[in-house]
């Protein structure tokens, strides 16, 4: 079966990130220049800032920087993701939001194939099955689903690597939206929707697998037309194009020019936001900056 359209600190982080993933993860971004880092100047930037691309989950192991990535870093003062991770009761609004209305059990929405099949694939990957994990939002579950996909004893993410070099060096840390935000992006889309998406990963486990280890070679090769040819892959993507990219996009960019112009800064965003022609990198342009690729 084929997918259709329709401890430590770090560690902590990584977490965080098994929620993010799902948002930009699948819909990389095609038709630019394969490049994950671009430079954005002139238009009375003072000094340039950059535009960086990450993946949100990936194999530990697997999480390096590239030259031309820790060259621009030092150029830059402070750092700025798509969530403040520095916001002092960041994990309890996270854990709140990652919650079902009233705590209900999400498995009386399934059918007793649907709720077997989950159930099954639950315990043996997590040892326990709905009875605990149902009052959860589908799209956590589905965000679990994805450390299992990528096939590694630890999972990490980019952004927590950037987060520690920008503490090591005392820098500001900003973000473009709050955890509300992104979690309510789901909301658009129902309940029952999401569930479908659950049991199509689960009914091809070992095609969801292998989809996960081409995006990840595709990203550690910048390759991001490869990335953008596999979007329909993934059920979530054409249900939530333009809520996971455009409309953020656009709410993002009068964040970004204040703080490119407060000074210069490194916006680490998933790749999913730079390309098309609703990316960040048009936007960009359209407000009059000179955007490069950086190679």
């Amino acid at each position: 079966m084929k997918f259709q359209n329709g401890k430590n600190r770090g560690m902590k982080y990584s977490r965080i990130y098994l929620l993010a993933c799902l948002i930009s993860l699948v819909n990389l971004c095609g038709g630019q220049e394969s490049s994950l880092l671009w430079k954005v100047s002139e238009n009375g930037l003072a000094k340039p800032s950059y535009l960086f691309g990450t993946i949100h989950m990936i194999c530990q192991d697997q999480i390096r920087l590239a030259e031309k990535v820790e060259r621009a870093f030092a150029k830059c003062e402070q750092l700025t993701l798509e969530l403040d991770l520095d916001e002092a009761d960041f994990m309890s609004r996270m854990q709140q939001q990652s919650l079902n209305p009233n705590m209900v059990n999400i498995s009386g929405k399934m059918n007793e194939r649907e709720k077997s099949l989950v159930n099954a694939y639950f315990q043996e990957h997590y040892g326990t099955d709905l009875s605990q994990l149902g009052i959860l939002k589908p799209f956590v579950l589905i965000s679990m689903m994805y450390a299992k996909a990528i096939e590694c004893d630890t999972a990490g993410s980019i952004e927590s690597t950037l987060l520690k070099k920008a503490r090591s060096k005392g820098w500001e840390i900003h973000g473009l939206e709050k955890i509300e935000d992104q979690i309510s992006l789901f909301d658009s889309v129902s309940v029952e929707e999401q569930l479908s998406w659950m049991v199509k990963y689960i009914e091809d486990e070992q095609h969801f697998k292998a989809l996960m280890r081409q995006i990840t070679k595709a990203y550690l090769k910048e390759d991001l037309n490869q990335i953008a040819r596999m979007n329909d892959e993934f059920p979530e993507y054409a249900d939530m194009e333009e809520v996971m990219l455009g409309e953020r996009n656009r709410k993002w960019i009068d964040t970004i020019v204040k703080q490119a112009e407060k000074k210069p800064t490194f916006f680490a965003v998933g790749a999913a936001h730079l390309g098309s022609k609703s990316g960040l990198i048009k936007l960009l342009k359209q407000e009059g900056y000179q955007v490069e690729a950086v190679f």
